[in-house]
């Protein structure tokens, strides 16, 4: 095992932008726009995130950011249309629950799908089976070449925000650093510029100067910079669909999976 991020897998398999561009080929030949594809990503990360909400604290958030970049990865690879992403989600829940040693069992995950399902939260994802998990969970351990250790920004942003006296920050920046898993910032970024990245826009939001903070880091401004801009993309496009209902939304992305899908 790698003793520093640089010299670790998760290092390694970062990725550029013109490999994004690369990606979901095959989705993109049936008629799926980028910003469709997007959009289910962010819709099933919040699936994932809801799972673990209703598993009263079994599963930690560090679970659900690991699992976050799991599924961004696998679909660095994989098509919506060669594997269903309602499905891949909880799958990639349950991998990062055995990587991050949170003793859950599948089953648990299985009845949460199930119940998210007959409350009507999510009427449009039919509750995975136990069977379905075991098999997915095979083949994302394929597609990530079995590299499941993820680092976490979440410590050097705290210990940058303690240091610069910046606490007050604290709330705001962790909500900014949940929303970072929605991005695209953990497969082209380093934690250490993702962790400033959200000190910023926590900044930004809070209307507070931490420039001095983030120029005595040792990080590239210019990766922090382009974290920013990956949040600001974020933000612009939830603020651009704010008038869909849940439901409207959850009902686009249905849409846009069956689309590929062929049903």
């Amino acid at each position: 095992m790698a003793t520093s991020f640089e010299e670790s897998s998760h290092r390694r398999l970062l990725v550029t932008r013109a490999d994004l561009c690369a990606t979901h080929r095959l989705d993109r030949s049936k008629g799926l726009l980028q910003s469709e594809i997007e959009s289910v990503k962010i819709f099933l990360i919040r699936y994932l995130t809801d799972i673990a909400k209703e598993s009263s604290t079994y599963i930690r958030c560090r679970v659900v950011s690991t699992a976050s970049v799991y599924f961004k990865r696998f679909y660095l690879v994989k098509n919506f249309s060669e594997f269903d992403p309602r499905a891949v989600a909880p799958a990639c829940l349950y991998l990062a629950c055995k990587a991050e040693e949170c003793q859950v069992q599948a089953k648990l995950i299985v009845h949460i799908t199930h119940k998210l399902y007959a409350n009507g939260k999510y009427p449009f994802i039919a509750p995975i089976d136990i069977k379905q998990i075991l098999d997915l969970e095979l083949a994302i351990l394929e597609v990530l070449d079995f590299n499941l250790i993820i680092y976490s920004a979440a410590a050097e942003m705290m210990q940058a925000l303690q240091d610069a006296k910046l606490e007050g920050l604290a709330r705001t920046a962790w909500g900014v650093l949940n929303d970072s898993f929605l991005t695209n910032a953990w497969l082209l970024h380093s934690p250490s510029a993702i962790a400033f990245g959200c000190i910023v826009m926590a900044g930004m939001i809070a209307q507070q100067d931490v420039l001095a903070c983030v120029q005595e880091a040792d990080v590239s401004m210019n990766e922090v910079c382009n974290v920013n801009g990956e949040l600001l993309r974020l933000y612009s496009q939830e603020l651009n669909g704010s008038s869909m209902t849940d439901e409207a939304w959850h009902a686009a992305c249905h849409r846009y999976i069956c689309m590929v899908r062929g049903w």
